[in-house]
């Protein structure tokens, strides 16, 4: 038997279901409560997707400028281990 029901254009049709922790979920509610919209669950892993995508292109940019810039041949994991070394030296 298939279902039928009211037609729709909307791009989220279709479902994902998950298992997750009693902790995850407590972490999820707390970073939903920091924000004013509060979203809900399934649109706060939404946007928590779509932020760490964006913030993962943008230090990958940022992480092959640096290679560029020091005109070696660089892995990005010997990059960052750089990058962290200069900024702990920096601290001290």
């Amino acid at each position: 038997m298939v279902r039928t029901g009211r037609p729709t254009n909307d791009p989220k049709r279709h479902t994902l279901q998950m298992r997750v922790s009693k902790l995850f979920l407590l972490g999820l509610d707390v970073w939903r409560s920091k924000h004013v919209s509060n979203p809900s669950r399934s649109n706060a892993i939404r946007l928590s997707l779509s932020l760490t995508s964006e913030i993962s292109s943008k230090f990958l940019e940022r992480i092959d400028e640096y290679i560029e810039d020091e005109n070696r041949s660089l892995t990005r994991a010997d990059a960052v281990h750089e990058l962290i070394e200069k900024a702990l030296n920096e601290t001290k």
